[in-house]
């Protein structure tokens, strides 16, 4: 699906977003050039100084110095039209002879909508098991790691359930919390989509009800 976007929405400038690039890398190629001269200056200091080795380091230099002097003069000028541009131009300089039109990404779409619904539910349970906490502070945190923790899953058709079997954490009071947690939405009998199957979560040692 595609949907039209005012003329009046701005984009990154294009111009401006090459000297930027170009700028990164004339301002480390004379960052190098530097170090050489700095490690050349070095170089003479260590060594013998007679003459021939003297005519040697004068003519690396130069050539070294003629290369910062290059790239300096380089870096400056793109300095200057980064200030002659503007970093942002209306979208319709970017196309002014064709329809503005954009693409909208389903699936960032859905994948942004799945991300905001966890946030609610992670909120949402992070606020019931806080009375529980020592430190309420820590609820969200708690959540977090039973989200990643390891869990089983369990069918009984017999008594049209299906258990989410999580593993015990490291700390009995956390498990406690936990429990307290899960007696609330197993009251909720939430079912599987496409199912008669009812979702009961527990720790993998406590007993089946």
């Amino acid at each position: 699906m595609k949907k039209s976007i005012p003329n009046t929405y701005t984009i990154p400038n294009p111009d401006y977003l090459s000297l930027n690039q170009e700028h990164k890398s004339v301002s480390g190629k004379l960052s190098k050039q530097k170090q050489k001269l700095a490690e050349k200056v070095m170089e003479i200091d260590q060594g013998e100084n007679h003459e021939k080795q003297m005519k040697k380091y004068l003519r690396q230099k130069a050539e070294i110095l003629q290369s910062v002097e290059l790239y300096q003069s380089e870096l400056d000028a793109i300095k200057q039209k980064k200030k002659e541009i503007p970093k942002r131009i209306d979208i319709k300089e970017a196309n002014p002879d064709k329809e503005i039109l954009t693409a909208i990404n389903d699936r960032k779409q859905l994948m942004d909508t799945i991300k905001m619904i966890g946030y609610w539910a992670e909120t949402s349970l992070a606020n019931q098991i806080k009375p529980w906490m020592k430190n309420p502070q820590e609820a969200r945190n708690l959540m977090r790691s039973i989200y990643q923790s390891n869990a089983d899953l369990k069918v009984d058709n017999q008594n049209e359930r299906l258990y989410v079997l999580l593993h015990h954490s490291n700390f009995a009071a956390v498990d406690d919390v936990i429990r307290s947690l899960f007696d609330v939405l197993n009251k909720s009998q939430t079912v599987v989509p496409g199912t008669n199957l009812k979702i009961f979560y527990k720790l993998v040692s406590d007993k089946f009800q």
